[in-house]
């Protein structure tokens, strides 16, 4: 009688034992560079996931999009979870809101980001995914500082009842931020001014009249 032992044995004796390769991870990805700083709204967006716990107990994930232009906040969403194909359908929603989607989106290598439904809408949009190297948050900063406010000031500070209670105080959070609270980093307008046409200089710091919207490098 042969048991497996003995088959195994003699098997890697003759070298006949294969490397099992790993698995390669699909992603819409490109050689990373870092990419310039946008001069105009609705350029260069940045995403990413937050997560939360209902009262009941229930995990809560919350969809951050960031304009990194503006700094506004094209979407804030809560569910219960969220596919690659529910991530291209809110961003698909936000581009028709805004007239139109970016040509770059900053994101991490989470699942819903590297599946081939955000692929295939990556492709079919013609939108590039810019991924960050792995453990290196510092390559997405402008999401991660806005993930920190959403969490000091919205969720720490609030209890959710249930998904629709969290869905009706983030969706008066982000009226606020879009539309009323003065950005510092925008020269004391809101991010939704700034997207409705003032003309902003990041580098500068300083706001220029939709005037001179027209001049790419700020210097009129």
């Amino acid at each position: 009688m042969v048991n497996h032992k003995l088959v195994e044995r003699l098997y890697r004796e003759e070298g006949l034992t294969l490397r099992r390769k790993k698995p390669r991870r699909r992603k819409s990805a490109v050689r990373r560079q870092v990419p310039e700083m946008p001069r105009r709204p609705n350029e260069r967006w940045a995403m990413d996931f937050m997560h939360d716990t209902l009262g009941d107990g229930r995990t809560l994930r919350v969809l951050t999009v960031l304009d990194i232009y503006s700094r506004e906040c094209v979407a804030l969403v809560a569910g219960p979870g969220f596919s690659g194909k529910d991530v291209g359908w809110i961003l698909s929603k936000a581009g028709k809101e805004r007239g139109g989607l970016p040509k770059i989106i900053s994101v991490d290598n989470g699942t819903e980001f590297t599946s081939k439904a955000s692929d295939h809408w990556a492709y079919s949009n013609r939108v590039e995914l810019n991924f960050s190297r792995p453990g290196r948050p510092g390559d997405n900063p402008h999401i991660e500082a806005f993930n920190s406010v959403v969490r000091r000031e919205c969720l720490t500070q609030h209890w959710f009842v249930d998904l629709r209670d969290a869905r009706n105080e983030l969706d008066r959070w982000w009226l606020d931020y879009n539309t009323v609270r003065p950005h510092g980093r925008l020269q004391r307008s809101t991010p939704a001014q700034v997207g409705a046409g003032a003309f902003y200089t990041p580098g500068r710091r300083r706001l220029q009249s939709p005037a001179h919207a027209s001049d790419p490098d700020g210097s009129a």
